[in-house]
């Protein structure tokens, strides 16, 4: 009995090491989370449904907050299979535009709230009416080119459905986070100008896809085969900014320990020896991921106000 029970306890404890060190690779996107539980299962046989444990657990709170987020938006719109947009109409009756957000996450996965539903709800305050894109990650399979085709199908379900919104006439600004920047600066380069938004927003977002400033697990969730030069030059955004780019808000921390900072220095160059109109809000601290959540840098830098808002206002976005 004793040596049943020692067996037992070593085969779950083998199970538990196998199956969360398999569960951290499917998150750092070297394998995905099917192949992960596919290989638990065949290697451990009866004890194999130890493995469904963490990804149970993970999409029941997956659950969860997808039933959370429903206190955000009106309606969801479907765009593809595996990328949506939240509809959260604006507070004021009289709509100033529209806003479309892109979280970011490393075109791994999302930040959701505090960079998607809380940046809403500012948004809808000022009379935009906000779609939340949720755009396919790396995460549940999704790389190149997928994430680029999402913005597109975003930017142009809302100006074919103007007139349904009460939008017909006004402009489209693209806000975007992180990788969710580098996502909507995409979009600004687009030579399709019905695929271009009018204004963009790029909140220490990614920029470069360079060796020595480029974001590496951005770059990895893109091309998980890897990435040629012609590529990495084609995807950067300093590289490729057009005559005609949109008005740009920049904005970022010079202690960001997650993007180079290094990325909006030369994207602000990029944009000047163009001339295109932009403002480069730079803060000396405050590090990355802090969205418009009702955090601490928030409280002591509300740069939304301070800096976003008169943007805004100034370039006719508001």
């Amino acid at each position: 009995m004793k040596l049943f029970k020692r067996v037992f306890i070593l085969t779950v404890s083998v199970t538990f090491v196998l199956m969360g060190a398999l569960f951290v690779l499917s998150l750092k996107n070297l394998i995905h989370w099917k192949t992960a539980v596919f290989i638990n299962h065949l290697f451990l046989g009866a004890t194999g449904f130890f493995c469904y444990l963490p990804f149970a657990g993970f999409f029941a709170v997956k659950a969860v907050i997808f039933q959370r987020w429903k206190k955000f938006y009106e309606r969801k719109i479907i765009l593809t299979k595996g990328s949506c947009l939240y509809y959260c109409p604006a507070s004021d009756s009289e709509k100033k535009g529209a806003v479309i957000i892109c979280p970011g996450g490393s075109y791994h996965h999302l930040g959701m709230t505090n960079e998607g539903f809380f940046s809403a709800r500012w948004f809808n305050k000022l009379g935009f009416d906000a779609f939340v894109l949720r755009y396919r990650s790396a995460f549940y399979g999704y790389h190149f080119p997928s994430q680029f085709e999402d913005i597109e199908l975003a930017v142009k379900y809302v100006r074919e459905n103007a007139v349904d919104f009460s939008l017909r006439g006004k402009k489209i600004t693209a806000a975007g986070y992180s990788a969710g920047g580098h996502l909507v600066l995409t979009a600004a380069e687009n030579k399709n100008k019905l695929l271009r938004p009018d204004y963009v927003i790029a909140v220490y977002p990614v920029v470069s896809m360079q060796d020595d400033i480029g974001h590496a697990w951005s770059r990895k969730s893109l091309f998980p085969d890897g990435i040629t030069q012609e590529q990495k030059n084609l995807y950067s955004i300093e590289f490729n900014v057009p005559d005609d780019m949109p008005p740009v808000f920049l904005m970022a921390c010079r202690d960001d320990d997650v993007v180079c900072f290094e990325n909006s220095v030369r994207l602000d160059k990029a944009l000047s020896d163009k001339n295109i109109p932009h403002e480069f809000a730079v803060y000396e601290e405050g590090g990355h991921g802090f969205g418009m959540k009702e955090g601490k840098f928030l409280k002591k830098h509300p740069w939304n106000e301070e800096k976003l808002l008169p943007w805004l206002k100034k370039t006719g976005a508001l």
